[in-house]
């Protein structure tokens, strides 16, 4: 519906590039994608029009409603195009284009290097979900969000589970474990988690400890 309003004749013509932006954008929230950003500061302020979607929410189709924009209504396109007004005008206080990727424009800083983060917020409907705050010279950098990441199922031998810690295993900047897992994380990655015995005791750094009964 986006794409549709900004293809109508009353489009601003100030609004050129972020509507070719929306247009082309891919729909994801992927370090290379283009208009993720952009959308997620328009639709923060279009989600909060009043009677904006085409199809309001029911509770006898909870699955399918609210749905559509109601961009028929005057008062709604001109209301949703000073809303992507505003959000090109939120990213260029950034420094930002209204294509800004969000490799370039959503960064975590660790130890003082930038580090690519995808993901969004909860209203984009986005499952890797990453809360974040508009940071001078940064962009928008992620403070909340994933955390543990696995994804477990079975083959024809048993379980199969992969995962990892986005934060890493230790919250102390000087610790060789702190945030060591986020380069993995953004390249969407996992490691695989040991199961079986054999996998186990595989691990270069396995070892076994006997603790006696203190009753012995």
């Amino acid at each position: 519906d986006v794409v549709a309003l900004c293809g109508q004749v009353d489009r601003p013509a100030r609004l050129a590039r972020a509507c070719d932006t929306i247009v082309k954008w891919d729909r994801h929230s992927n370090l290379e994608s283009r208009g993720a950003l952009l959308f997620r500061e328009f639709w923060s302020r279009s989600r909060v029009i009043p009677d904006v979607y085409a199809v309001p929410f029911d509770a006898n189709e909870p699955l399918t409603t609210p749905r559509g924009l109601d961009i028929q209504k005057q008062e709604t396109r001109v209301a949703l195009f000073m809303a992507l007004g505003d959000a090109a005008d939120s990213l260029a206080k950034l420094g930002f284009a209204p294509d800004v990727s969000i490799s370039q424009g959503q960064r975590l800083i660790v130890n003082g290097q930038a580090k690519p983060v995808s993901g969004g917020d909860w209203y984009d409907g986005v499952l890797n979900l990453n809360l974040t705050r508009q940071i001078e010279g940064v962009g928008f950098e992620p403070f909340d969000g994933a955390s543990y990441i696995a994804a477990t199922g079975f083959d024809e031998t048993g379980p199969v589970a992969e995962g990892l810690l986005v934060y890493g295993q230790s919250s102390e900047p000087t610790s060789p474990y702190y945030f060591d897992q986020l380069d993995l994380y953004a390249a969407k990655g996992r490691y695989r988690l040991p199961f079986r015995r054999v996998d186990i005791e595989a691990d270069p750094g396995f070892s076994r400890l006997t603790i006696p009964d203190p009753k012995d």
